[in-house]
């Protein structure tokens, strides 16, 4: 590990993010080093989807992109997870098997609609004695020539998608991607097209078989998703002051973070302590004031 983990490692939008919603939750992750034993599993539904997108945007092959998926599904540790886990991983599984196809078959257009894909593009720019490193997932080009972020977001049927996406501006996250683009790749970015995909609201019935199931998703999400909203897309234009502020506020709260590491205290922000996916994973570490080898362990 670094030295000085502050200043001698590269900062991403992850490490920005958990230093600027509790500094304490930085210092567990990047400062101890310490990383969950048991990954949350909201997250996994996600993460296969995604990664079935950046395969399929770059090779148009849906078996290759689906066989990621399983990939996905296997880096998963499930020594420690219950019966009623278990069954929901697999049943997971099945259902991200059946959105997947869906998506390829109702965006088949996107081959001819986008002039160049590019996924799984790397950048790195600098903040002084800082850099800043990240990936973006997909960019688009549409016929007009213009540059476009692919942001795919899942979420549940009940999410009200005006409210949460329309009435916001681009976030920290996406501002360092087209920021990033710009400075790394030379890539102008334009805007971001947000890509929505709705986790269903059906579930495997008493007595169905996964793959049924898994046929069920496809059928619905294939026929019915211009109805309930399976599949939505907007965009939003890119302002530059949102970037020209991100850069001087970035700016800022490293000069904080390392004055946090020269005092050698990182303060709780006790108000992150219930977030909108519910306690913080590492309450117990700032309660107990040690990491429990059941929840924590030190990343490799």
């Amino acid at each position: 590990m670094a030295s000085n983990p502050v200043e001698e490692q590269p900062w991403s939008w992850t490490r920005l993010r958990a230093f600027l919603e509790c500094p304490k939750l930085f210092e567990h992750q990047y400062i101890q080093n310490m990383e969950l034993v048991k990954r949350p599993r909201a997250f996994l539904v996600g993460s296969a989807i995604h990664r079935f997108l950046e395969v399929w945007y770059a090779t148009w092959d849906e078996s290759q992109a689906l066989k990621s998926v399983r990939g996905v599904f296997d880096n998963i540790d499930t020594s420690s997870f219950s019966k009623e886990e278990m069954d929901q991983y697999h049943n997971d599984y099945a259902m991200v098997l059946g959105i997947c196809p869906a998506y390829a078959k109702v965006y088949l257009p996107d081959k001819d609609n986008f002039s160049s894909i590019l996924t799984e593009q790397k950048f790195k720019f600098s903040f002084g004695k800082h850099s800043f490193l990240g990936y973006v997932d997909l960019l688009v080009k549409d016929k007009e020539g213009k540059w476009w972020i692919m942001e795919t977001k899942t979420r549940s049927m009940s999410t009200n998608i005006s409210n949460e996406f329309r009435s916001s501006y681009i976030n920290g996250q996406l501002l360092s991607q087209a920021y990033g683009a710009r400075q790394s790749l030379k890539i102008p970015v334009q805007g971001v097209i947000f890509n929505i995909i709705k986790k269903p609201g059906i579930r495997l019935r008493k007595g169905e078989t996964r793959e049924a199931y898994r046929n069920r998703v496809i059928i619905e999400y294939t026929q019915h998703y211009q109805a309930k909203g399976y599949f939505q897309r907007f965009e939003m234009m890119l302002d530059k002051r949102h970037v020209e502020n991100f850069l001087k506020s970035t700016k800022a709260t490293l000069m904080v973070a390392r004055k946090f590491y020269k005092d050698g205290f990182f303060p709780l922000n006790s108000q992150a302590c219930d977030g909108k996916y519910g306690q913080c994973a590492f309450l117990s570490a700032c309660l107990s004031g040690k990491y429990s080898s059941l929840l924590y362990r030190r990343k490799q």
